[in-house]
This record gives structure tokens, C-alpha cells and sequence, in this order.
């Protein structure tokens, strides 16, 4: 279930002639899909738009639009014909929400960092603005919304997001998004795109397991780093710059993306040189047992 709409695991029905269908090239290897079933309204209508103009390898795939019906039952008590709108889409193995639900789960940190580099690369390419100057404000990042398809990280549910051109003109005031995700300054204040940097440190503090992301948005609140139960100083740091007080101090998601990856290569370069060093050192000491 989605917060704007149902999402179910479907199949094409035995004996369908793909081959007569349009986007045939898009499905014929794939046998089950997701379906996501919204009110027959502009506004959900406009997910499908952006999720075709913003087509990704690491966005959810979107195969067709099409209005559907829903036979569901009014107050009377009687079956009633409703009008709804039908997104085909890629079906994934699972989403970031389910593995931190699994407590008992331990985060290899490689892992933590190489998965926040695939989502803050996409946000990247989600915030990067277009000929005209124009980009998208996300506005509902969230481990929901962040999908796993074999080793791949997939973005989906864009029914929150919005166009914006490069002025300042394009703050917005609209407060929406998820409870515990939301932005300081998205509750009381126009702000930008700047609010899905701080949905991303929720993310962040999932991986290292603090308890009370909830409180991060309130003013009062001071983080304690002794909450942390992964203590890793490069990603709590990076954590405390993306909830930066001042939205235009936080780091842009290409930055972010920097980071992370020169992190990555560090962390591969000191394991190396270790490995090596443990090898050099076993090598000398077994020369020395067999010296007569």
C-alpha cells in the first residue's frame, strides 16, 4: 500500500498476444510487474510525466499509463464502478524500509556506503536542472520509497514531486512529504530542494541505527552521538552537514556524491595496503621458521 494509492504484484494474463503490443520491446522478458492503482485525478496523472521525463536506469521503470476500473463498495453497501489510473511498472525484490525493519540485520559498512552513493547519484541527477533551467524537488525520500532490485538501487513514487525553475521565485510553501522526514524548514517556511538533503540523513542515521531520527527537525533537539550504535565518523559527520540549521549550507547531492566516493576509494586503499602489509609480515615470519 502506498500513501496514494494500492500497489500490487501482477502478472499479464495467460494467453496475451504481446507481440501485437506497443511496448512489447520493453516486457518481453519480463513476467511479473507492479501495479499501481491511484484516484483518476491531474495531480497523479503528473507522477507518470515526470517519472518519463526523468527516465533512469535507477528510476522505476514506468511501461504504460492506462485507466482502469475498481469495483468497490459505497455506504449503501453496493458494488460501485470507480474510475482509476493504472501505472504499469517495474517490480522490485525489495525496499530499504524492509531491511531496516529486520533488527537483527548487521550493515557491512561498504555496503551502507556504496548504497548511499547510488541514491544520492540519482538525487543528483533528479535535482539537475534541465535546458530551460528547470528541476525537481523530490520531496518524499524515504528507505519506502528507495527499492533494491538485485543489486541495483531503484528511486520510486513521484506523486509529491514538483517542477521548479532556477529563481528564487520557485521556493515553495506547500508542506507535504513523511512525518520524521520532513525538513525543518518544510513545515513553516518556503523552501527548496535543499529539503531532500535532510531526508537523506535519515537514511543515514537508519544505517547507523539511531533511534531518534524522529526528533532531528525539532529545534530543541541536540543529536548525541553516543546513540549512534554504528559509530562510523566519516558518515555522522557527513549525517550533521545534510541537517545543517541553514538549508544553504548542507551539501548539494553531487557533493555528497564526491565524498562518498572518495571515501570508498580511501577505505579501498587502506584495505589493500593492509592486506599487503599482513602478507609481507606472514611471508618474513614464515622465512624466519623455516631458516635453519
Amino acid at each position: 500500500m502506498g500513501g496514494f494509492g494500492e500497489v500490487w504484484k501482477v502478472k499479464l494474463k495467460n494467453g496475451t498476444d504481446l507481440h501485437t503490443s506497443f511496448f512489447y520491446s520493453d516486457i518481453k522478458n519480463t513476467s511479473t510487474f507492479a501495479l499501481k492503482i491511484l484516484d483518476m485525478n491531474e495531480f497523479n496523472l503528473n507522477e507518470s510525466i515526470i517519472m518519463r521525463e526523468k527516465a533512469h536506469t535507477n528510476i522505476i521503470k514506468i511501461y504504460c499509463v492506462f485507466k482502469g476500473y475498481q469495483i468497490l463498495i459505497n455506504r449503501q453497501r453496493e458494488n460501485e464502478k470507480k474510475e482509476s489510473l493504472c501505472f504499469l511498472l517495474e517490480l522490485a525484490d525489495t525496499s530499504l524500509e524492509k531491511l531496516f525493519c529486520d533488527k537483527r540485520t548487521v550493515y557491512n559498512l561498504n555496503f551502507v556506503r556504496l548504497t548511499l552513493l547510488e541514491i544520492a547519484n540519482i538525487m543528483s541527477y533528479i535535482h539537475k536542472p534541465n535546458i530551460k533551467q528547470e528541476f525537481y524537488i523530490y520531496r518524499d525520500l524515504k528507505p519506502d520509497n528507495v527499492l533494491i532490485k538485485g543489486k541495483k538501487i531503484l528511486i520510486t513514487d513521484f506523486n509529491l514531486s514538483r517542477k521548479v525553475d532556477q529563481d528564487f521565485e520557485f521556493l515553495m510553501s506547500q508542506c507535504c512529504g513523511t512525518k520524521g522526514h520532513l525538513a525543518p524548514e518544510q513545515k513553516s517556511v518556503c523552501y527548496d530542494k535543499n529539503v531532500d538533503v535532510w531526508a537523506f540523513s535519515i537514511i543515514i542515521s537508519k544505517f547507523l541505527k539511531h533511534q531518534n531520527f524522529h526528533y532531528f527537525s525539532h529545534c530543541m533537539y541536540d543529536i548525541n552521538l553516543s546513540h549512534f550504535e554504528i559509530q562510523d565518523e566519516f558518515l555522522i559527520n557527513l549525517l550533521l552537514a545534510c541537517i545543517d540549521d541553514n538549508p544553504f549550507m548542507r551539501p548539494t547531492f553531487e557533493e555528497i556524491s564526491r565524498l562518498l566516493f572518495n571515501e570508498i576509494i580511501r577505505n579501498e586503499l587502506e584495505q589493500n595496503t593492509r592486506l599487503k602489509m599482513m602478507n609481507i609480515f606472514n611471508y618474513k615470519k614464515k622465512r624466519k621458521e623455516i631458516k635453519p
